[in-house]
């Protein structure tokens, strides 16, 4: 039987900031025992206090990538909670936000199952798995995805490649794994042309 004198504590809730306003990095509660680990992926009270709004999330959903996979760079009008449940995985967010100081910049860094990162609406997803684990990432969404929205067009999705965005993935040189949509996705200049006069 396990007590509490056998519990550990490995990681210690914390905040950081990033390059775009309101997005955050949480540091996570870790406590390990023999019999393994239990982790605080989101306590929203705790989370608040730090920084997080209030959120009202409609949609749980896990995907599993393996090493070089990239998903990006998308943009679903709703706010995200993500992490990494195993692996690690490279993130790349981009700020789509025409009115922002810091839009067409991207924000990158790796995540693994000791953080959580909130991404507010109108900031561009992108991640690559970068473990030789398979990653397990887990979105927690605050909108309902929308397969036909996805396919015909109405959510962005910036190209993987965009040399505007020049984004650095870590495994490249054909070892990259995109799937056929992400391929055709289109570029900045194609959603904001005025910016890219």
């Amino acid at each position: 039987m396990t007590n509490k004198d056998d519990i550990t504590q490995t990681g210690q809730r914390g905040v950081h900031k990033t390059k775009f306003a309101d997005m955050l990095i949480f540091d996570l509660n870790i406590f390990t025992d023999p019999r393994g680990s239990f982790t605080e992926v989101w306590q929203s009270e705790a989370m608040e206090q730090m920084g997080l709004p209030k959120l009202q999330p409609k949609q749980l959903g896990v995907s599993r990538s393996k090493q070089g996979t990239i998903r990006a760079i998308h943009a679903e009008p709703y706010d995200k909670i993500v992490s990494a449940l195993t692996g690690r995985i490279f993130c790349a967010m981009v700020d789509l936000r025409p009115e922002s100081e810091t839009f067409g910049q991207v924000d990158s860094f790796e995540l693994d199952s000791t953080q959580m990162l909130y991404i507010p609406n109108g900031i561009g997803n992108a991640t690559q798995a970068i473990s030789e684990e398979d990653v397990l990432y887990c979105y927690c969404v605050t909108g309902i995805w929308s397969a036909e929205k996805a396919y015909s067009g109405q959510y962005i999705a910036i190209h993987y490649a965009d040399p505007d965005l020049n984004i650095q993935w870590p495994i490249r040189g054909g070892k990259e794994i995109v799937s056929n949509k992400d391929r055709q996705n289109k570029l900045m200049r194609d959603y904001f042309p005025e910016h890219y006069v």
